[in-house]
C-alpha cells in the first residue's frame, strides 16, 4: 500500500506545472502602434539623483536653520558662580570645573536624562582638551560673576547611579 502512495506522489510531482511563467513575445506591430499613440503612453516619472540641483531640500540641509542639536547635548546661558581645580564630580575627576547658575536654556538635544532648569546651580567639568593649561583657563574666568553661553554633553557617572555628569564642549564668555 505504501508503495502505491509513493508512486502516486511521484507521478503527481512530475505532472505538476512548473512555477516559471513563460513570457510572451511582443508583436512588433503592436509596439509600433502604441508608440504612435501618445494617449496610451504612461507618463514618465523622473526621480532626482543625489546631488541633483533641483533636489536642494534634501542635499543641502542647514542644521542650524532647523534648530537641531546633537543628541545628549544642551546649550544654555548661565552665570559663573565659582571656579574649581581638581574637582571630582560623580566619581569622575576633572582638572577644572565651574559652578554655574543656569539662566535660559536655548536648545536641547534628544536623550537628556537630567535636564537643567532655570535658576538651578550645577557643577560642570571641562573636557580634557579645555583643561590643558589650567592657569590660562582660570584667568579667563577670574573676576565677578560672568555671563556664559555653554554647550555641554551629558555622560553617565562611572558608578552607573542615577546621577549624570555634564562636560563642557564649547563655551563663550560675554
Amino acid at each position: 500500500m505504501s508503495k502505491i502512495v509513493y508512486i502516486v506522489i511521484i507521478i503527481g510531482l512530475f505532472s505538476c506545472k512548473s512555477n516559471t511563467v513563460a513570457q510572451e513575445k511582443k508583436d512588433v506591430k503592436t509596439e509600433k502602434s502604441i508608440e504612435g499613440n501618445s494617449k496610451d503612453k504612461k507618463p514618465q516619472i523622473e526621480i532626482p539623483g543625489f546631488g541633483d540641483p533641483s533636489d536642494n531640500e534634501i542635499t543641502n540641509i542647514d542644521l542650524e536653520a532647523y534648530n537641531r542639536q546633537e543628541p545628549g547635548t544642551m546649550t544654555f546661558n548661565a552665570m559663573l558662580v565659582d571656579f574649581y581645580t581638581d574637582k571630582k564630580i560623580c566619581g569622575k575627576s576633572f582638572e577644572a570645573a565651574i559652578k554655574v547658575k543656569v539662566g535660559t536654556i536655548m536648545n536641547s538635544g534628544s536623550g537628556i536624562v537630567n535636564p537643567f532648569s532655570k535658576d538651578q546651580e550645577a557643577i560642570i567639568g571641562f573636557m580634557r582638551s579645555h583643561s590643558k593649561n589650567i592657569e590660562d583657563l582660570k584667568k579667563k574666568f577670574e573676576g565677578s560673576s560672568k555671563n556664559l553661553t555653554l554647550i555641554v554633553k551629558e555622560n553617565l557617572c562611572p558608578d552607573l547611579g542615577q546621577d549624570t555628569v555634564f562636560e563642557i564642549i564649547r563655551f563663550t564668555i560675554k
